[in-house]
């Protein structure tokens, strides 16, 4: 069964990355980093709505990965050294140079759900400067903390950003998930299916499934509102009724007898056609 909730973060490690001039893409061992207190990630990229027929006709995304910060008890000398690039001298001091910039890493951690948890992966992260913060000590110890800021890119060639383990993954890749960074295997499909249907009170026959698409329905209703939840937020969706446009999260007028209504989800050059036919009685 699919979480309904996710929380928690963990088991967080790091591995450096070389990104060959051919574009060859190479991971070190992953390290084990203690004490994740928090992660971030904004999208990086933007939506360029197309305007027709007084609607927003169509949307094209544009994924560019995504910021954010990584939020460490403390970061270990091992990621001062092999990813910030500051040296230990003799004497045992770390030292930090202005001429040296951070290496390029992957980062591997897992989130807690309500079913399961899930292992994910940030394939091309390029760590930069931080807070790192130091108070005097109160009534109450309050420990600080230290952030890095992140920009996570998409790989170069593939074009991959992230990935995530799911329900249907298997063990061996689940347990082995920290040995070594996870490449795809096969050829890359962009998930193109839908995560929910509705549409209003009318019922769907058969009930919805991501794997299902074509259903069929019956309404006495003159409009229902249809709702379309693609599985990847990066997916668009597209709706048409009878031929005409509809936004996503808007009211649908029957006409008497069948209409037909074709939910389109794109994504990564893919796409799938989900197909409602709803006959409309008096």
């Amino acid at each position: 069964m699919a979480n309904k909730v996710q929380f928690g973060l963990s088991n967080v490690w790091f591995a450096l990355l070389n990104i060959g001039s051919n574009g060859e893409v190479e991971y070190g061992t992953p390290h084990k980093h203690p004490g994740a207190v928090n992660l971030t990630l904004d999208p990086n990229g933007s939506d360029t709505p197309f305007y027709a027929d007084n609607i927003t006709y169509y949307t094209a995304s544009a994924n560019q990965g995504y910021t954010g910060s990584i939020e460490m008890a403390l970061f270990d000398e091992w990621f001062q050294t092999n990813v910030l690039g500051n040296t230990l001298d003799e004497n045992g001091v770390m030292v930090e140079n202005a001429n040296t910039n951070p290496k390029p890493v992957a980062i591997l951690y897992q989130v807690e759900g309500d079913e399961k948890a899930a292992r994910r992966v940030l394939y091309n992260v390029q760590v930069s400067r931080g807070s790192d913060t130091a108070a005097t000590k109160g009534e109450t110890t309050e420990p600080q903390t230290s952030t890095m800021n992140i920009t996570v890119s998409p790989l170069p060639e593939s074009g991959i950003v992230r990935a995530h383990t799911t329900q249907n993954t298997d063990a061996e890749t689940f347990n082995a998930w920290y040995n070594e960074v996870y490449i795809p295997s096969g050829e890359f499909t962009a998930d193109v299916t839908l995560q929910s249907l509705s549409l209003g009170t009318v019922t769907l026959e058969p009930t919805f499934a991501p794997e299902t698409v074509s259903y069929t329905a019956t309404t006495t209703n003159a409009t229902n509102t249809i709702n379309a939840q693609a599985n990847d937020p990066n997916a668009t969706v597209s709706i048409m009724a009878n031929d005409a446009p509809v936004s996503n999260g808007s009211a649908i007028t029957w006409q008497e007898g069948s209409n037909t209504v074709v939910i389109t989800v794109e994504n990564g050059g893919q796409s799938k056609d989900y197909t409602i036919t709803v006959t409309k009685g008096a």
